[in-house]
């Protein structure tokens, strides 16, 4: 991809790039490089001035999560095309922070390194964006704490299945126990039970390394309201 493709891209990625000067966007575009990955990468962070400060993915999707001592994963957020790695302003922050980035599906980012970033963020008028910016983020990592401390399992393995069905624009999409397990933060024996019991009420079908979803209405019914508007306040393209 050539450097006019770049400036698309940072053009319709960056919240603060009408901020910047053109010499500044030209500093960002020819100082961007395009990373590719493989499904199930996770994608390295670092504190050096050479890695990464700001991450655009151009295409595939990636998952934002943490991780406990133990092993247990929580999935915060799916990275979509278009999207700017931005929980990672921590990546112009020492240290990186407890963030980790894994690929989902083969994957291209764009990014422009820390010591450049530093640059672009210096005058007051990024800065303001993104400080609106950060709290906008901070917001949705709230309400998703939130959702976890206050949801119950079932109805949140259903907002699950909704939105992997967003993701793949079909009720039916590959996906395995363990892949949910790890988004909810949860066993793999409590998803597999619970969607058994999905099954037993008819509301999906479980096939192998697949899940159909039967019937949506009632699988919104059991996510209910609250879990809803937080997904719609996360993923508001896909609704």
């Amino acid at each position: 991809m050539d450097q006019t493709g770049f400036r698309d891209i940072l053009r319709k990625g960056l919240p603060y790039w009408d901020c910047l000067s053109a010499q500044d966007q030209n500093k960002a575009v020819s100082s961007a490089k395009l990373n590719i990955y493989k499904p199930k990468t996770i994608i390295p962070s670092g504190t050096d001035d050479l890695s990464p400060g700001i991450q655009v993915l151009r295409q595939g999707m990636a998952r934002v999560f943490i991780s406990s001592p133990d092993g247990k994963q929580l999935t915060l957020k799916r990275i979509l095309p278009g999207d700017v790695y931005t929980f990672g302003i921590s990546g112009l922050l020492d240290p990186p922070g407890p963030l980790s980035i894994e690929t989902e599906s083969a994957c291209e980012f764009l990014v422009i390194p820390r010591s450049v970033c530093r640059e672009l963020c210096g005058s007051p008028a990024v800065k303001d964006v993104l400080i609106r910016e950060m709290q906008h983020r901070f917001s949705q990592v709230l309400r998703i704490m939130e959702s976890v401390a206050f949801s119950g399992m079932g109805a949140r393995l259903a907002n699950e299945l909704i939105e992997q069905s967003h993701f793949a624009s079909s009720s039916m999409f590959a996906i395995t126990h363990e892949r949910i397990a790890a988004d909810l933060g949860t066993a793999r024996e409590v998803v597999t039970r619970l969607l058994n019991q999905f099954q037993q009420d008819g509301v999906v079908a479980l096939l192998r390394g697949r899940i159909e979803i039967l019937k949506m209405k009632e699988l919104i019914q059991i996510r209910g309201e609250y879990l809803g508007e937080v997904s719609r306040t996360i993923y508001p393209d896909l609704y």
